[in-house]
């Protein structure tokens, strides 16, 4: 859909393995120069996407340990939604809301720390809003980036 100024207002990808999540990201990268998006809020949304779609390929679909649903797909959109930009991720994995996960204790030092949740928490410091829903055998996550 473009806009009234004739930019596309929409993006999407979809992926299987992480390979495909670079091929992603870099699709991304084109449509947010082309619609000279800001340098911040591009930055901002690259690593939404790079966690949260290399998170539902390595543990909603199963990753290199073995497909969990086979032949399935993470999905991502982005749309213009006003001054703000948001992400909707969804992926047919097991049911894992983001938002209620544990947050790792990033106040300790590191020896301390128990491994993993640090990029899912700096997904959280970027969102001006997020929502998770299960519907339809589905985890559905809307991450939205205030311009």
């Amino acid at each position: 859909m473009s806009s009234r100024w004739g930019e596309p207002r929409k993006w999407a990808c979809r992926v299987t393995t992480e390979a495909e999540v670079g091929e992603c990201l870099a699709s991304f990268d084109a449509y947010a120069r082309q619609v000279r998006m800001a340098d911040g809020i591009r930055r901002e949304a690259a690593i939404v996407l790079d966690e949260m779609l290399t998170n539902a390929v390595r543990y909603g679909l199963g990753g290199s340990a073995g497909a969990l649903v086979p032949e399935a797909a993470a999905s991502a959109r982005l749309e213009r939604n006003g001054a703000s930009w948001e992400i909707r991720i969804s992926d047919p994995g097991p049911a894992f809301n983001p938002i209620a996960a544990p947050r790792p204790a990033v106040e300790r030092p590191l020896a301390e720390r128990v491994p993993g949740g640090v990029g899912l928490e700096l997904v959280r410091r970027l969102a001006s809003r997020m929502t998770y829903e299960r519907r339809d055998d589905e985890n559905h996550l809307v991450v939205r980036l205030d311009a």
